[in-house]
Order: structure tokens, then sequence, then C-alpha cells
């Protein structure tokens, strides 16, 4: 047993060191998080990269905009210099023209003057129920290139609407006549007289008749003025028995009388003590549309109140007893 020689350490086999499965799984699991984190931060950055490229779209959009809105201002900016320079100009050719218009007219003595307020004056002189007052006139090009002459003036009167008369004057003729805000004047009108309302809407103003229309217009104003002035002295003449208009009638005449249809009385019959209501209709009308003289129309009504029967022959009576 003391001859036996140990093996020699030098010739056994070496021995290799095993995997580790927890070692490798903690590897794996490590791996897979890192993948999953830069996945997380890939599609974040893409999420900004959408982001950014929608911003830099809209910030492009509105740059575009904003270089469109300016040359568009600019343009107009430009367009609104030379308008008015040539309105500028055009006003000083138009001023030129009526400088020479009006040396012609007062150094030789000419008319019709170019001087509308004064014309508007002169013309106010022959209509004393009217006020009228020039407001405006100027020298305008029309469609057509044609240089025309629009005049704005006013007319007025006791117990009439105001009428603001617009029209457009192309060598001594009225090519346009209008009445400028006319519904409410229109309305008063029809009230008023209703002929003249309907002839002036449909016959003097398409027609452009101005002539006639100022007549007219005066017409109506004179016999306005009588009416309301005898209608007022029958009101005052017989206060007890009025019936209509109201106790405030008198606080202004023109105001309640101008459209009224009629006025009424109440009377008692002195023998048999009945009561009657007797109406006066007292209307004004446009009989000849080509004069434009507005004419008054009466008519009489009484009616026997108890049993409210309209007796015959009655206004005849009474306008046999008008004085012509």
């Amino acid at each position: 047993m003391a001859d036996e020689t140990p093996a020699s350490t030098s010739g056994s086999p070496p021995q290799t060191n095993l995997p580790n499965p927890e070692t490798e799984n903690d590897t794996l699991l490590s791996l897979q998080t890192a993948k999953a984190e830069l996945v997380q931060q890939r599609d974040t950055l893409l999420a900004k990269k959408s982001d950014l490229s929608a911003a830099i779209e809209r910030l492009q959009s509105t740059w575009d905009s904003y270089q469109t809105q300016s040359r568009q201002y600019e343009t107009k900016k430009k367009l609104e210099y030379y308008l008015h320079q040539n309105d500028h100009e055009q006003e000083k050719r138009l001023a030129a023209e009526d400088e020479v218009a009006s040396f012609v007219l007062d150094n030789m003595h000419v008319l019709p003057s170019s001087d509308w307020s004064k014309r508007m004056d002169l013309v106010g002189r022959f209509y004393p129920h009217v006020r009228i007052h020039h407001t405006m006139s100027k020298n305008v090009h029309n469609e057509q290139d044609q240089l025309i002459t629009e005049i704005q003036f006013r007319l007025s009167a006791h117990g009439l609407p105001t009428l603001h008369v617009l029209l457009y004057v192309r060598d001594e003729k009225v090519v346009k006549l209008d009445i400028l805000q006319s519904k409410k004047a229109s309305i008063v009108l029809h009230k008023i007289s209703p002929s003249f309302g309907q002839t002036l809407a449909l016959n003097y103003l398409p027609q452009g008749k101005v002539d006639l229309l100022v007549y007219g217009y005066h017409s109506l104003a004179s016999m306005q003025e009588k009416r309301v002035s005898i209608l007022s002295n029958l009101l005052h003449q017989y206060p007890t028995n009025r019936v209509r208009p109201g106790a405030d009638w008198d606080t202004d005449p023109f105001d309640s009388l101008s459209a009224l249809p009629y006025i009424e009385f109440e009377f008692v019959h002195s023998k048999t003590s009945e009561p009657y209501s007797v109406r006066l209709y007292w209307h004004l009308v446009l009989n000849e549309h080509s004069m434009g003289q507005v004419d008054s129309e009466l008519e009489f009504a009484t009616i026997q109140k108890n049993n409210q029967t309209v007796l015959d022959g009655a206004s005849a009576a009474f306008l046999n007893l008008v004085p012509d």
C-alpha cells in the first residue's frame, strides 16, 4: 500500500462552470424592460414629432394668411389713395365747372341759376303756405358716366307730413324724382287726402313731375289750413255740443284735426226734444291731376240717436247753406 503512487492532479479533466438559470432570467428580464422603455421613448418622441409637425403647419398657415392679408391691406390702401385722389381731382373739375356757370350767371345775368339754395328761396316766395328748405346739391356721375346734379330739399307745412324730396337733374330736365323715408309720410298723406297720396305715388314721382308735386303739396297745405281754421271755429262756437274730437283737441288743432275724418256735434230738437248727431265730413280731394289743385268736398250726416237712423236729404240741406 505504501508503494502506491497518488494520482497526479495534472492528469484529471478540467471542471466547467454550469449556467445559472436565475441569472439568465434576470438578464433577459432586464433586457426586455430596457427594450420596452426604449419603445415607449420612441413612441413619445414620435408623438412629439407629430405635434411639432402640426404646430409648424399651423404656424405656416398663419404666416401665409398674414402675408395675404398684409398684401390685401396694402393693395386696399393704395386703391383708397388713388380713389381719393381721383375724387379730389373730380371735385376740383366739377367745382371749376360750377365756377364757370356762376361766372356766366353773375356777369351775364342769364338763367337758370346754378345756386340751388337761391333758387329754392325764390320758389318759396310763390308758395307762402309751404316751407321749402334746400338741404344738399352736388354733381355726380351716373352709371352711364353722365354728369347729373343731385338735389335734395325738404317740404313742410302745418298739418302735413314733411317730404324729403330727392331729384336728379340733367340738362335742366328731371331724370329721377323720389321721396326719402317716404313710408310714414305716405301713410299720413293717404289719411289726409287719399287722392293726393295716390296721385303722388303713381303719377308725380314716376314721371318726375316735381312742379306738380310742389304745387299740389302747397295747394293741399292751403286747404288744410282753411279746413283746420273753420273746424276750430265751429268747435269753439259749440263747445257744449261737441262729441268729436275729444276735450284736449285745441292743445294742437293741426295735430288733432288734420287727419280726423269728421267732427261731430249733438243737438236736441227744439220741439220733440229728441237728440240728433250731426257729423261734418270735410274731404280734401285732388280732382285734376294735371293741375295739382286740391279742392274741398263737404258732406253732412244727421243721425237720429234713438234709432240710429240717418235722415235723408240732410246733407243737401246743409250744403245749400254753405256760401260758395
